[in-house]
């Protein structure tokens, strides 16, 4: 399984983007966001909202994420960026051994 971890500061409207994109491409994939505040926990159907106060560096969000993740491998989006057809497709070969 992949889980594709998105930083972010705010779940605004990109997240939500980013989000759908990776669910129409990807339905298998485990989506952890990871927003600065906890108040934003509920936001997403069918995605795991890490919450991350005090921690706000996109790099320390990507790290407390990647240790909660199910998948056995770790994708990482921003919240400004769109899954590209075949994204995950042409990196999963690499991890086959």
């Amino acid at each position: 399984m992949v889980s594709v971890i998105i930083p972010v500061k705010e779940i605004g409207m990109y997240a939500r983007e980013a989000v759908d994109h990776v669910h129409r491409r990807y339905p298998d994939a485990e989506i952890l966001v990871v927003p600065d505040h906890p108040a934003q926990e509920a936001t997403l159907a069918g995605v795991t909202v890490v919450p991350s106060w005090p921690v706000t560096a996109p790099g320390a969000k990507r790290d407390l994420a990647g240790g909660l993740a199910a998948g056995d491998i770790l994708a990482f989006l921003d919240d400004d960026a769109y899954p590209d057809a075949g994204w995950l497709e042409a990196a999963l070969p690499h991890f086959e051994d």
